[in-house]
């Protein structure tokens, strides 16, 4: 089976904006249940990413023409850069965006849950309860998620987290690449993105905005 470490699991939480390990372990346990789920051996690619990057060769095709590749990676740096690029370009179009809140919300099943719901072409999978027992660590929430309000000057997981969110519309296209926090550019791209979306252009990501940036 194919294999990452756990510093290459970290680092693909931090690309994503996720807490690493998270809430009572969440999204450590979840990586690991993914990886189990999708059994492959692809080198340096646990989740068997289809994104191509520079030396990588060809591990196993797929789709009505075999028009998908799933790669073997040449390091595991480029198989961390993959999977979080797959993940970041499939915000909005595949609701990756309902993998990457669950784990904020430290709900290891629904971001399981997510990922079979998605495109992935993961079977659902269990996740394995975390030392705490039950509780969100456990169980599915349905898909909520109960996310404070982010407005200018927040930063941390959560703010990146919107920032990339953002830079999968056309309002945020050119928030730099290294922006983690609310400037005032990614203030402009939010409330150009909740003008353009019939909301309040407030410049605070509230209750309604969430909704719209996940696709609720």
């Amino acid at each position: 089976m194919a294999t990452i470490s756990e510093a290459g699991y970290e680092k693909i939480a931090h690309g994503l904006g996720v807490p690493w390990p998270g809430e009572d372990d969440a999204t450590r346990r979840m990586f690991h249940a993914w990886q189990a789920a999708e059994g492959g051996d692809a080198a340096h690619n646990p989740w068997n990413t289809t994104h191509p990057m520079a030396g990588d060769s060809w591990y196993n095709s797929f789709g009505p023409k075999g028009e998908y590749h799933v790669r073997n990676y040449a390091s595991e740096a480029d198989g961390i850069d993959a999977t979080v690029e797959t993940i970041k370009a499939g915000l909005e179009k595949y609701h990756y965006d309902r993998i990457v809140f669950a784990l904020r919300d430290g709900d290891a099943q629904a971001a399981a849950d997510a990922v079979a719901k998605s495109p992935w072409g993961t079977n659902r999978f269990t996740v394995p309860k975390g030392s705490g027992g039950g509780g969100k660590g456990g169980s599915s929430s349905g898909g909520g998620v109960k996310l404070p309000p982010i407005r200018k000057g927040d930063s941390g997981p959560t703010a990146a987290a919107v920032v990339q969110l953002l830079r999968g519309h056309a309002a945020g296209a050119e928030i730099p690449d290294s922006t983690r926090t609310i400037t005032k550019a990614v203030l402009a791209a939010l409330e150009e993105y909740q003008d353009h979306h019939g909301l309040d252009a407030d410049g605070i990501v509230g209750p309604k905005t969430w909704a719209k940036l996940l696709g609720l």
